[in-house]
């Protein structure tokens, strides 16, 4: 009465059940992490815009400075050098701002970040199913192992199929 292949092929299904989700789970965590990677490109739009307008501030006040510079005499001709200087890093300093105020715009205006945070709910919720899933065929999947070693042993008494016949032979010779 040892466990048939039927009962042994459902143990080795379960098996493989849960390796396959225990899969799916991982592909659910990378998909999770390539979103929070989208998320800090997001933010290093807004800082980069924000370091931009800290930076074009600073090269106003040091054109300030050149300002004063330029108003004496020995000075004056490093001012103009200077000022020229800053002015075209401040122009590329506004050029790279404004593409971040337009990435930034364009991103609100797609509603990105909505987006993400709604699909890493949903996969938040999805892997919880899956974990609870992956329990149950836990579960199952040891059920039936202790079931096939069990069906094993009563097999090992009596290899014949009948488990109870060495106690009936020992019954019968005491009658």
């Amino acid at each position: 009465m040892s466990a048939g292949p039927e009962l042994r092929e459902y143990g080795n299904n379960l098996k493989q059940a849960n390796t396959n989700v225990g899969d799916i789970r991982k592909l659910v965590a990378d998909i999770d992490n390539k979103i929070d990677r989208v998320e800090m490109a997001i933010d290093a739009v807004d800082a980069v815009q924000r370091k931009a307008d800290e930076f074009s501030d600073t090269i106003s006040k040091l054109k300030l400075t050149l300002k004063l510079m330029d108003k004496t005499g020995p000075l004056k001709f490093l001012a103009k050098v200077g000022t020229k200087v800053l002015d075209s890093v401040q122009n590329v300093t506004k050029k790279v701002r404004d593409k971040a105020k337009e990435l930034a715009r364009k991103i609100d205006d797609s509603k990105l970040e909505e987006k993400l945070d709604a699909a890493q709910e949903k996969l938040e919720s999805f892997d919880l199913k899956l974990a609870g899933t992956a329990q149950i065929l836990t579960k199952n999947t040891v059920a039936v192992s202790q079931l096939i070693t069990a069906l094993d042993k009563v097999d090992e008494f009596d290899p014949d199929g009948d488990p109870a016949a060495p106690a009936a032979a020992g019954a019968d010779a005491l009658v």
